[in-house]
């Protein structure tokens, strides 16, 4: 696994409207957003820096959003998750979104970094959403 610094600040620039890097912690708030691109701030709202994932999460449930992050740290692997989902009664969101495992001793993932790509309608009806779903 790569570790944080093999990546180069210059080398991300074009993502870093849609980079987040979480870090993976040894206690019971597990993963906590280190950096929060603003393309994801303005999606949710706020800006959950700092917080657990279980505070600041975005999505249909904190369970759901861990249990990817989950999947990262034992995996040790990239994952990909594309889907749709209901982040608010309003809203439809069709989503893509990279997770990458970082590791400081190459064993253990201690951050993770994820590049989204999201898609998303607000107050929507159902007919325009179907329609827009299917062509997804």
């Amino acid at each position: 696994m790569p570790s944080r610094a093999d990546f180069h600040s210059e080398d991300l620039k074009p993502f870093q409207a849609l980079l987040c890097l979480i870090d993976v912690v040894p206690d019971e708030r597990r993963y906590i957003y280190r950096l929060v691109g603003p393309r994801d701030i303005e999606m949710r709202g706020y800006d959950p820096t700092g917080k657990s994932v279980k505070e600041g999460y975005y999505g249909e449930s904190a369970e759901g959003t861990t249990r990817y992050l989950g999947r990262v740290v034992l995996a040790r692997n990239p994952i990909l998750y594309r889907g749709v989902y209901h982040p608010s009664a309003n809203r439809v969101e069709q989503d893509e979104v990279l997770f990458l495992p970082l590791s400081e001793n190459g064993v253990d993932v201690d951050q993770i970094m994820f590049l989204s790509h999201t898609d998303w309608l607000e107050d929507y009806d159902p007919i325009t959403t179907a329609r827009t779903l299917l062509r997804w």
